[in-house]
């Protein structure tokens, strides 16, 4: 008697996904790879690479005006928080007061940077300095250089240092010979205001010890002063000419890097719309000072500079998109024969400029900028010169070159994370989440909305940002209270599957199951949606994902669950006759994190699609 077996037909294995990335706005949502999103709102990777819900933030104070700017300063007497808001700046108090400091700042983004003990502030309006009590113009405070030495009376000397741009106060010093009394300044048409004088150490005051004559530049003892002793200059005189044009060449700047070639000991300022291939650089770590021969023009006059970065010994200065001129240029640092620094400027790569002067920061030493063709990467060596600029943001730009007003995206650096937010969204690039494409690192990227960032401020380990409405923001800590909504109002956070075929586009397929596996909070839940070929966002299974909590009972969603672990969700929901399958976690819920660890989708192949 013969035995025959009947074949079972194997099922194919389900489809689980539990290796997790960023999105991936660039392909067709049928060609994404399942590890990455198509669609993902407000969702991040947390310490072990599972999306969960980014936190939300808290308003800290409210101005009168757009936030163009947020800055801080520390020094041995403390910490200072600033906000530029409309014309005005305040201090930012620990309770959320804002105490104004001064009015006149220019509507316009300001930066800042922290030179010895002081703050600096630039906003194309005036260059200001705060000290911790009060803010000036660094005018007011400016180095008073002297511009000649070893000069006889009757005039000459050697040249010394450069003229200030920042004011008409200059000195000169001369070896007086005991006889003359009058004394010939360099330069003539000075300014009306008094001229001083020390002579042998002791202060002398025009009118009473001597005359000048402005128009001459000269200057007349009625006493001659005594012979200096050893060639050792014994005649100091102190006296003001403005040269027209002189104080707005940084007064008008809006852009900065701090270079010095192996040390950071100059401040270069740059974003003067009247000279926008200009820069000046700064004396000694002294920010007060910057000589009138201290400047480069980098570059074409047609195209502006938009920014600084730092890498290894080299300084790089990136200009905007030109169809003529270089965009990139490097800055080196060496000493000439008698040990004067000089900061050669060399040419680098032609191609693709910057858009947006606030986006210029370094992730993990990597500068980044934004582009018109995305944001890119300067990379290089430590022991070569060449710098080349690399593509960083491929699997977002679908969406982030849609938007308008590229010019006003800002960006910061927090955490190992690059966060760059213009129209209410923000592009989020994760350094711990790296790949290589054609031979160069790549990140991967989240999507935010509801961040309306105007500028950033990184601060005790918290984020700061203001926004056009007033609003200086913290974002929340995941372990505070409210600390998952955005200024009271609740987030929602979605990540949506790639459309699935399930190795074949000819066979229809039945989803017999979907399980689910979320993180567990205290408090949570998730909405589970399908989308298939035939219909959009089926709500398959809304369900409560809460732990036992004595202090956040609600017995209207009463759980006994106390382990912190995931608890696997079957949706226990068909879907029958599909060519494409989709599937979308959601939570929208105030107060409520959320995240997971798995999806699994059982189906079964079906007959052909004819």
């Amino acid at each position: 008697m013969s035995r025959y077996q009947i074949p079972v037909s194997k099922q194919p294995d389900p489809v689980v996904i539990q290796q997790f990335r960023g999105v991936d706005f660039s392909a067709d949502s049928t060609q994404v790879d399942p590890s990455r999103s198509p669609d993902a709102l407000n969702m991040i990777a947390d310490q072990a690479f599972f999306p969960v819900k980014r936190t939300g933030y808290k308003r800290v104070a409210q101005g009168s005006g757009r936030v163009w700017g947020l800055h801080r300063l520390t020094n041995t007497k403390g910490e200072w928080v600033l906000a530029h808001i409309g014309t005005s700046l305040y201090r930012l108090e620990e309770s959320g007061t804002l105490s104004k400091l001064c009015d006149g700042m220019g509507a316009a983004p300001s930066q800042s940077f922290v030179m010895g003990d002081c703050l600096y502030l630039l906003d194309g309006t005036t260059y200001r300095q705060f000290d911790g009590t009060t803010v000036r113009p660094a005018a007011e405070v400016a180095y008073l250089p002297t511009v000649r030495i070893g000069a006889p009376p009757a005039g000459g000397g050697t040249d010394f240092e450069a003229v200030n741009l920042l004011t008409p106060g200059r000195k000169e010093s001369f070896q007086a010979d005991g006889s003359s009394t009058a004394f010939q300044l360099s330069t003539g048409g000075l300014d009306g205001a008094a001229v001083t004088a020390v002579v042998a150490g002791a202060a002398k005051a025009e009118g009473t010890d001597f005359t000048v004559d402005r128009a001459a530049g000269r200057v007349t003892f009625k006493t001659a002063p005594p012979k200096a002793v050893q060639n050792v200059d014994n005649v100091v005189i102190t006296y003001r000419k403005t040269v027209a044009g002189h104080r707005q060449k940084i007064d008008g700047c809006r852009l900065f890097g701090i270079y010095g070639g192996k040390n950071d000991t100059r401040v270069f300022l740059a974003g003067n719309a009247a000279e926008k291939n200009v820069d000046w650089q700064s004396g000694l770590y002294d920010p007060t000072y910057f000589p009138d021969t201290g400047y480069t023009k980098v570059g074409g006059d047609a195209s502006a500079i938009m920014g600084y970065a730092r890498q290894y010994e080299t300084q790089i200065i990136l200009k905007e998109d030109n169809d003529q001129d270089a965009t990139q240029f490097l800055r080196t640092f060496e000493l000439d024969g008698e040990g004067n620094p000089l900061f050669p400027l060399q040419q680098g790569a032609a191609g693709t400029g910057a858009v947006a002067s606030g986006t210029f920061r370094a992730l993990e030493d990597t500068p980044l900028f934004l582009s018109r063709d995305g944001v890119y990467a300067v990379a290089g060596t430590a022991v070569t010169q060449h710098r080349a600029l690399q593509h960083r943001s491929r699997r977002i730009d679908n969406r982030l070159l849609g938007e308008s007003g590229l010019e006003n995206a800002v960006a910061c650096v927090f955490q190992g994370r690059y966060y760059l937010a213009v129209n209410g969204h923000c592009y989020v690039a994760d350094s711990r989440q790296t790949y290589r494409e054609n031979s160069s690192v790549q990140y991967e990227w989240y999507f935010w909305d509801n961040i309306s960032a105007t500028c950033f401020l990184e601060r005790e380990g918290a984020l700061y940002f203001g926004t056009a409405d007033g609003r200086v923001c913290r974002f929340c800590r995941p372990e505070e209270e409210g600390a998952y909504r955005d200024d009271g109002a609740p987030i929602e956070a979605y990540w949506v599957t790639p459309y699935l075929h399930f190795g074949t586009w000819t066979r229809y397929k039945t989803v017999r199951n979907v399980h689910v596996a979320p993180l567990p909070y205290q408090r949570s839940g998730v909405e589970i949606y399908y989308n298939t070929d035939e219909d959009a966002e089926q709500l398959a299974m809304k369900e409560n994902i809460d732990l036992f909590d004595w202090e956040r009972m609600d017995f209207g969603r009463f759980s006994f669950r106390t382990i912190q672990v995931p608890n696997v969700l079957a949706t226990g929901v068909k879907e029958r006759k599909i060519q494409l399958f989709q599937l979308k976690l959601r939570n929208a819920q105030l107060d409520e994190p959320f995240g997971f660890v798995s999806i699994s989708i059982t189906y079964t192949v079906g007959g052909k699609i004819k």
